[in-house]
């Protein structure tokens, strides 16, 4: 079974899923920001664009991301790679080298004690966002996220986390146990 997204070989961006849902950010903004009528390839993890017709397309693309919606280099890549069309290249998310991903449970983060984790199928059969989840509770953004679950934390205190379980209860959702 061939995992990952495939990379065009002549400059092209690859972006995080999770990175863009954080940021409230749709793929269809992506692609009307950059001009691509559709993805190369995607993943539960990643999105890939292109051919983006050079470096300097690339760059610019990239700047688009950056003033138009706010992503940064750790959102979005510019794969820099200029080979023969008979190359084929993919890539994969290493869940491993996002930051607050420590392999606890399978990659998502647990800030403990005062955190809460979710698991990610029951927030998309309630077409609940991890933007929702980030707003209702208040923090910056999710601590740790993978395919099957989602941190948020640090909350500052026991209270605090009670309060979280009561947003997500009411969010139709329900933390995980440590």
């Amino acid at each position: 079974m061939t995992q990952g997204v495939k990379v065009t070989n002549h400059f092209g961006l690859l972006l995080r899923r999770d990175a863009l849902e954080s940021a409230g950010v749709s793929i269809k903004n992506v692609l009307d920001e950059v001009g691509f009528d559709s993805l190369l390839d995607k993943d539960a993890n990643i999105l890939s664009i292109g051919p983006c017709f050079g470096e300097e397309g690339a760059d610019y693309c990239m700047q688009q991301l950056r003033s138009g919606l706010g992503l940064d280099r750790f959102s979005a890549f510019v794969f820099r790679l200029d080979a023969p069309d008979w190359c084929g290249f993919r890539a994969e998310l290493r869940t491993e080298a996002v930051p607050g991903a420590n392999g606890a449970f399978k990659g998502a983060y647990v800030d403990s004690p005062h955190s809460v984790v979710i698991r990610r199928e029951p927030m998309a059969k309630a077409d609940v966002l991890v933007k929702d989840v980030t707003e209702a509770l208040n923090v910056p953004g999710p601590c740790g996220i993978n395919d099957d679950l989602v941190s948020f934390g640090p909350l500052q205190s026991d209270e605090a986390a009670d309060q979280a379980y009561q947003v997500i209860e009411n969010l139709g959702l329900t933390h995980v146990d440590e």
